[in-house]
């Protein structure tokens, strides 16, 4: 019997970087359609999965392993993530919910303990057991809740982190010089180099990759420059295995 989990992220660079995580190391397959062993009433809720002319994801990522899928959706920030956007999408699907349900937002500057009281507060008015739910953690019942704080449940931070981390384990060289325009540009521009580090440097190291495109495209070429053996490298082995337990497989 085919099972079903959707994770719901903040932006479409996020949303390619948890499908590239999925499939470079947790071998998902990314699939070019909607699953057709859906049920009819889900299957006419899914836009079918498509790119525009430059590459970037205007819908849904949609992985399958096993008789698994897996569906890694954006949302467009954190208010629509822990929003009623985010409800009002599942509520859509009821009675058939997935069969989990995992939600991977950005700490930014703000607390742990503020980002998953947030959590509570939104899914506990779907979910009684959302209550449950602590960062990093897969809680009991059905469905299967989980969430992730980026960038590591811990600290500040966000998505962004964990990208440049990946690219300096395998692009050292490229990340180095990426870094060193950044600060050229703070120069100029302090403000938005300074606050948005990590997002300036993701970006204009993707420049490399695809010359003009946005950040997701770039990412979506580049696998978020994720390799096999990071399975087995912190922080990358722990969101993989957040993933692995919210999915099951």
């Amino acid at each position: 019997m085919s099972t079903w989990t959707i994770i719901l992220c903040e932006g479409a660079h996020d949303q390619v970087a948890l499908a590239s995580l999925a499939c470079v190391c947790g071998r998902w397959e990314d699939l070019k359609g909607v699953p057709r062993s859906l049920p009819d009433d889900l299957q006419r809720t899914f836009p079918h999965p498509k790119s525009n002319k430059s590459g970037d994801p205007s819908t849904p990522h949609y992985l399958h392993k096993h008789d698994h899928f897996l569906i890694i959706r954006s949302l467009g920030g954190v208010e629509k993530v822990l929003g009623s956007a985010a409800t009002e999408l599942l509520e859509q699907w009821a009675p058939d919910l997935p069969n989990a349900i995992g939600v991977i937002v950005d700490a930014n500057s703000t607390r742990i303990s503020d980002r998953v009281e947030s959590y509570r507060n939104r899914f506990q008015q779907l979910f009684d057991h959302a209550q449950e739910v602590e960062a990093g953690a897969i809680g009991e019942g059905d469905p299967r809740l989980g969430l992730w704080v980026a960038p590591d449940n811990k600290k500040p931070g966000g998505m962004d982190d964990l990208l440049v981390q990946a690219a300096r384990h395998s692009r050292e060289d490229l990340v180095s010089r990426g870094e060193d325009f950044v600060t050229s540009l703070a120069e100029i521009e302090p403000e938005p180099c300074t606050k948005h580090r990590n997002k300036a440097v993701l970006g204009s190291i993707h420049q490399a990759v695809r010359p003009g495109a946005s950040l997701a495209s770039g990412l979506r070429k580049s696998k978020a420059w994720f390799e096999t053996g990071m399975a087995d490298v912190p922080p990358f082995k722990d969101l993989l295995a957040f993933i692995t337990a919210l999915t099951g497989v």
